[in-house]
């Protein structure tokens, strides 16, 4: 909304350039009128002409942005003569797109672009470009079989970006040329005399016909000489890691991907669509197999986006194209680098693709597969009656290289574990994804993800699949504690809704807990960042889900996209809730400290240790009888003194909380100070500020009632070595000395 001019201008010239051609095909029959009362304008006043050929005339403007393979499809017959013509007359729609295409294609020469117009119309820096070689460029000849073009104008070393762009622009006229005329001689058509472009093979040819002064241009250009070891190596495991479940999340996601344009472009429910994932035998072996009822895919998109790799559909021309209007609606695809599926190698060699676009036949299934992995070619073919696709959408089939209970493969989880299930394995991978998901084993189909479910859904299931299921690391496993826990969790779950209405998350506040001192375990909870409702990440002290992006194309590092000020809110509201799930004063401690680094108030939550006793926020701040001096001890030196049978007295001015570290809650190492806001002072330690000892200074100061900063300006708060040295207590009649941070009142 409002955008600021210059977008204005791009959007609009975008459009213009992707749609103007498709327009084209309908202006011979549309009607102008300069007012409501005035007789109809057209293009073609003649209405035997309009009527008889504007559709055909149309088409063929329209054919201008075609493929030449689609102007085969699309002009395959011959017209016959209207009435009042000679009977032997027909007309060859196909010689005529030929015909224009090249003529419209080869005509880049000064008469296009001349010089005084250049100046009058001051185009912008991509069409400058265009213009500046085009402006020296003679007309174009004849040559045997090519057509030549020529320039009395030798190109300075300040146009060689214009000359490049006129190669270019040359190689594009030279691949109409041998595409059209391979297309007419094929049909048995008379072939145009040009065929090719002069020159064109090579840079340092081209030079002979377009010359350049003070350098030479050589063929440097970056290059891939062997793609499907490219493919290979950045399309698996080197991209993506060994986990073999990363290919079904790339699977699912375009499935995904391609049901929400479905929804769009035929306005469907948000809750519409389907993905059912299976596994299955046959003669070639075990197959695992993701079927969706997408939008589907045109012979273009499987040939020129799916097959080009580093190349994704969504947001292309082709796009444009097909489906105008559909990037407008707002849909926001996970996929977007055109290398996720090609992960599916990584489970086998053999895949197999049945698509058909949703506005298209029953019999314009086609099938593209691939035998022998990426060192062959792949096959493309229209599918039997018996492979066709009822209702639209997309199938992949791939044979595992790895049966499914061998160790190494797809459902394997290591060790003495048990293997996943499938319908554990894709909870797992898809947590929160607004498609429904089902798994089938034969005639069976079980839904195991409902669309957007992780919002409203029961609580328990949803911690449950969210739950981190390396479980249990310890020998003693309390179940019943388990589910006692998943309960007290299941109620302190609340909404995350940014500013925009849009729910960003659904989690609570979480720890690791044991259910005795022998560390019998209890419950570890885990939340999860989602990119496009697919598993990123992990989450550490938060219990659920918040969604997130992710600008890596293995998306195993993701941010979550809630604001600061809904995250503070929402962290600030589960103090409240904490007492719930815990309690224990330094499990609650830990929630605190979680609570804090999310932005929010810890409130009456414990925080520290002062004079024997827990102390909250609260109780700090309406203290009125503090000393004029605390020594903030690290509650980690503890560890390190408490090694006698005798008990630490701590001094009565001494308070112990953790101040020297940060939980990390984003278990990723490229976002692991997330979330990195909160309280800002000047001069003062990062780590201080999001710790549980900043808040005790915040604390203090509220008693005071004084400033932070005028506290921070007369105490020592430096770490490690440089931390002062002061007597914190005794054991026995031994004085414990340690580093400690001095906090001082202001006079």
């Amino acid at each position: 909304m409002n955008p600021p001019e210059d977008i204005k201008r791009e959007a609009i010239a975008s459009m213009l350039r992707n749609l103007h051609a498709k327009h084209a095909e309908h202006l011979v029959s549309s009607v102008w009128r300069a007012r409501p009362d005035d007789s109809p304008q057209y293009l073609i006043d003649d209405n035997e002409i309009r009527q008889g050929f504007g559709r055909i005339i149309g088409l063929i403007a329209h054919s201008h942005w075609w493929s030449v393979s689609r102007l085969e499809k699309e002009f395959s017959r011959t017209i016959g003569a209207p009435y009042w013509c000679p009977s032997e007359w027909t007309i060859d729609p196909l010689k005529i797109a030929c015909l224009l295409r090249v003529a419209d294609a080869s005509h880049i020469d000064a008469r296009r672009a001349p010089t005084f117009l250049r100046a009058m119309r001051n185009p912008n820096a991509y069409s400058d470009e265009h213009w500046k070689f085009q402006e020296k460029l003679q007309k174009p000849h004849p040559a045997d079989d090519a057509l030549a073009y020529t320039s009395g104008y030798a190109f300075p070393i300040q146009d060689a970006p214009a000359w490049w762009l006129c190669l270019d622009t040359l190689t594009m006229i030279d691949r109409e040329l041998r595409q059209v005329d391979a297309l007419l001689a094929d049909k048995g058509l008379q072939r145009f005399s040009a065929r090719r472009v002069a020159g064109i093979e090579s840079p340092e040819r081209l030079v002979s016909y377009i010359p350049t002064d003070g350098w030479l241009p050589v063929n440097a250009f970056v290059q891939v000489s062997d793609v499907p070891r490219l493919v290979r190596m950045l399309g698996g495991e080197e991209l993506y890691g060994a986990d073999l479940k990363v290919s079904v999340r790339e699977l699912i996601q375009n499935a995904a991907d391609a049901i929400r344009a479905r929804r769009f472009v035929e306005a469907r429910s948000h809750d519409w669509g389907e993905i059912i994932v299976r596994l299955g035998t046959d003669e070639q072996g075990e197959w695992l197999e993701v079927d969706d009822n997408g939008i589907g895919m045109s012979s273009e998109v499987l040939t020129r986006y799916l097959l080009d790799f580093g190349t994704s559909y969504w947001g292309s021309s082709l796009m444009l194209e097909e489906f105008p209007g559909l990037l407008a609606t707002g849909i926001k695809p996970t996929g977007k680098y055109g290398i996720g599926f090609f992960s599916v190698f990584m489970l086998g060699e053999a895949v197999r693709i049945r698509t058909r676009r949703a506005d298209a036949a029953q019999d314009e299934t086609l099938i593209l597969e691939f035998n022998t992995g990426l060192s062959s070619k792949p096959i493309l073919r229209p599918a039997s009656r018996e492979e066709r696709i009822r209702d639209g959408g997309t199938c992949v089939r791939v044979w595992l290289k790895t049966p499914v209970k061998d160790e190494g493969s797809l459902l394997h989880r290591g060790g003495d574990r048990k293997p996943y299930t499938l319908e554990r394995l894709c909870r797992k991978l898809c947590p929160s994804l607004d498609v429904n998901v089902s798994v089938q084993h034969g005639n069976r189909t079980r839904p195991v993800i409902l669309s957007s479910d992780w919002i409203d859904g029961d609580g328990e299931s949803f911690l449950l699949r969210v739950f981190d299921e390396e479980m249990p690391r310890f020998k003693h496993y309390d179940a019943e504690y388990l589910k006692e826990s998943l309960s007290h969790a299941a109620s302190n779950l609340r909404l995350l809704v940014n500013e925009n209405g849009e729910v960003v998350g659904r989690a609570c506040v979480a720890i690791e807990q044991f259910t005795s001192e022998e560390r019998v375990r209890g419950a570890r909870f885990s939340g999860a960042v989602t990119v496009g409702g697919l598993l990123a990440c992990r989450l550490g002290g938060i219990a659920g889900i918040l969604l997130g992006t992710s600008e890596r194309v293995s998306r195993d590092v993701a941010e979550p996209i809630v604001s600061r000020e809904v995250l503070a809110a929402w962290a600030t509201d589960q103090a409240d809730l904490v007492p719930q799930l815990y309690d224990q004063a330094n499990a609650q401690a830990i929630c605190a400290h979680i609570i804090r680094r999310c932005g929010g108030r810890t409130k009456k939550l414990p925080l520290a240790v002062y004079q024997d006793s827990w102390v909250s926020y609260e109780s700090v701040a309406q203290d009125k009888s503090l000393p004029d001096e605390i020594l903030l001890l690290d509650i980690y030196q503890i560890w390190q003194i408490e090694t006698s049978d005798e008990k630490l007295v701590l001094n009565s001015n001494v308070i112990l909380v953790e101040h020297s570290h940060l939980s990390a809650i984003l278990q990723s190492s490229d976002h692991s100070d997330w979330p990195d806001y909160g309280p800002s002072w000047d001069n003062c330690s990062y780590i201080l500020q999001r710790s549980l000892g900043g808040a005790i200074i915040e604390a203090l100061a509220e008693a005071w009632e004084v400033s932070v900063e005028a506290i921070l300006a007369i105490s020592e708060t430096n770490y490690g070595e440089k931390q002062t040295a002061r007597t914190v207590g005794h054991i026995g009649s031994y004085e414990v000395v340690r580093g400690v941070m001095v906090i001082r009142k202001p006079s």
